[in-house]
């Protein structure tokens, strides 16, 4: 099986532009809780992003877990500590509401709160949209992860459901049995183990259990001397459904 490189760089690449869409969610956040509850608001938008968008990504071999939501979640919860700390002091006095109204002390250890769960759910959902960037997962763990956040809303729910399935049938690694010979090349190359040897017939078949691991990146189709191989394409971009079904598309369509 072949071992595939994600250096620093090639995780980083994408950044700016998971910033920019991430941008949709933490402008409301910054502007609505800045104007409530002060500037430390605009910080924690500022905070999240980066945490989702740039230390996730930074530090990605390091974090435990398949999950990038998880992975999202190790990072968040410490920088919302920080600003949690941060909003509780001081507790007395907190200006409410561009500074007309003053908050009771219950009043600011709710913001605080509010501020640090807002960080956390963030930075665990930009740590999930860039999922799809990776060598790492595939387009079922992006569809997957995604389908968490999103399949108990009426209406939006259902329809990425439908998208998902859609796409996984008309996607993935496709093996002709009768035109394989055996030369186990795409076990080689293949860098999620999706092909195995059958040990009776000695031919190559397609293993049940890692099959939904491929990431579709083609390399099985281009070493086969046989033309036994072929991938068609999906789109394992979390972004992409999310677009998707917020569009009511029919297909998914990466906006990019």
């Amino acid at each position: 099986m072949r071992r595939v490189r994600f250096p620093l760089r090639d995780r980083l690449v994408l950044t700016p532009v998971e910033m920019v869409h991430a941008l949709s969610f933490t402008v409301p956040m910054a502007l609505a809780g800045g104007l409530m509850f002060g500037r430390l608001w605009v910080l924690g938008a500022l905070v999240a992003e980066l945490c989702g968008c740039l230390l996730v990504p930074a530090l990605l071999p390091y974090l435990p877990t398949r999950s990038y939501t998880a992975k999202g979640f190790f990072v968040g919860v410490p920088a919302a500590a920080a600003l949690v700390s941060a909003a509780l002091r001081p507790i007395a006095g907190r200006k409410f509401l561009l500074g007309l109204l003053e908050l009771p002390w219950w009043g600011a250890v709710a913001s605080a709160v509010l501020l640090g769960l807002a960080v956390v759910i963030l930075t665990a959902f930009f740590a999930m949209n860039f999922s799809g960037c990776t060598p790492d997962a595939a387009p079922s763990d992006v569809f997957r992860e995604t389908l968490v956040w999103f399949t108990w809303m009426p209406r939006f729910g259902p329809r990425m459901r439908r998208l998902v399935a859609t796409n996984v049938r008309k996607s993935g690694v496709q093996l002709n049995t009768e035109a394989c010979i055996g030369c186990g090349r795409c076990t080689e190359v293949c860098p999620h183990g999706v092909f195995t040897r059958d040990p009776e017939t000695q031919k190559i078949r397609l293993d049940p259990d890692r099959a939904p691991y491929c990431i579709e990146c083609g390399a099985c189709r281009c070493n086969c001397p046989q033309d036994a191989c072929d991938v068609t394409p999906g789109v394992g971009c979390a972004y992409a459904l999310i677009y998707s079904a917020f569009k009511g598309l029919d297909t998914i369509v990466c906006p990019c």
